[in-house]
């Protein structure tokens, strides 16, 4: 079996957040998943992140909102009935007091002030940290999204060399396992119900668990690192597996962690299909063959395959992976292309002689 993780030298991503590969010989390879990323529009990506940014907003501000409602309410109160109490009315102000400070007291310096807090002080650099908290919030959620996937797939990894997945001790808030639903669906949550939960990736592991006793898959390859010198791409393939449950031959396929599957992963998996070489990574080991030529592919059988795990199902879905996806692919990479370097086609402004005269 094949295990080839990528080290720093073959996979370095920029300031930017694009990525490039580096061959033996110093050729250099743009990233398939930085060119479907910056040549595929998502137009849904506005509205998703304007959604999480009112969320976090609102998240922030409704529990300091409710507390001077209730504040302002007592105040009306004593202020309508010249009968009451006043001077005994004083931890009334007391909770005002509190109130402020809650507002505008500092934190200490291993706790960050809260988003409202900035807001408070009216302080035009404080207010600006406000801003990008809120507005950068849904950053926040991809960030986390994104690292549990690539812990998912560590496992994974882990699991095709040495036969075992892990026991994680994670904060368990994910799944039940009882009724085996994530917690977002989950319409019993009092402890009364005798619910079991665990975190969103042992769920995750749970059902990629399911899939290999009910698929009995057999694992030729992972985390393997292909390039193609023609169109100057690279990128880092999940899986090479049989399934004879499903057809003969090896196909390639594809994790995934989020919410959905989009059709970019047929382009992504079209293109490590297409590869036209793989490097080993580690050190010591022999980057070409005895003969001098590069490792190639092992023969495939012109199938992709995603595995979309998530806390409470998974779905083994077939991805089309032919030449309508390949040209497709090589159409992105030319927008992809136009993105990061089409501003050269551009010069600087004409400027006007001045009339010496």
């Amino acid at each position: 079996m094949t295990n080839e993780t990528q080290n720093k030298e073959q996979r370095q991503t920029s300031s930017d957040g694009s990525r490039q590969y580096t061959d033996t010989d110093g050729n250099k390879y743009d990233s398939v998943t930085t060119i479907i990323s910056g040549g595929v529009p998502k137009p849904f990506l506005m509205g998703w992140s304007n959604k999480l940014a009112g969320e976090y907003a609102i998240e922030q501000f409704q529990k300091p909102i409710m507390a001077f409602k209730e504040i302002f309410e007592e105040t009306v109160a004593i202020a309508d009935d010249p009968a009451a109490a006043f001077w005994k009315e004083g931890p009334l102000f007391d909770r005002m007091r509190k109130g402020i400070d809650y507002l505008t007291a500092k934190k200490d310096k291993e706790t960050p002030d809260s988003t409202i807090a900035l807001m408070a002080t009216g302080q035009k650099g404080r207010t600006e940290e406000a801003r990008k908290r809120i507005s950068t919030a849904s950053t926040a959620v991809r960030d986390e999204a994104a690292n549990r996937g690539k812990l998912i797939h560590g496992f994974i990894e882990q699991f095709i060399l040495n036969g075992k997945l892990p026991e994680l001790e994670i904060e368990p808030t994910g799944a039940c396992v009882t009724c085996n639903v994530a917690v977002e669906n989950h319409q019993y949550q009092d402890a009364e119900d005798n619910h079991k939960f665990i975190s969103l990736e042992q769920g995750m592991l749970n059902q990629f668990g399911f899939f290999l006793n009910e698929w009995e898959p057999e694992f030729k390859a992972t985390e393997m690192v292909v390039f193609n010198e023609q169109y100057k791409y690279a990128g880092t393939l999940d899986l090479l597996l049989d399934i004879p449950k499903i057809g003969p031959g090896t196909f390639i396929g594809d994790i995934k962690t989020g919410n959905r599957i989009y059709p970019e992963a047929a382009l992504q998996l079209a293109a490590y299909a297409n590869a036209e070489f793989w490097e080993p990574s580690k050190s010591g080991q022999p980057k070409h063959a005895e003969d001098g030529s590069k490792y190639l592919l092992p023969e495939l059988n012109e199938q992709g395959v995603v595995l979309h795990l998530r806390p409470d199902y998974y779905e083994l879905v077939p991805a089309a992976i032919g030449e309508d996806q390949m040209r497709m692919f090589r159409m992105v990479h030319q927008i992809f292309w136009f993105t990061k370097y089409g501003k050269e086609w551009l010069d600087a402004p004409y400027q006007l002689e001045e009339n010496n005269a």
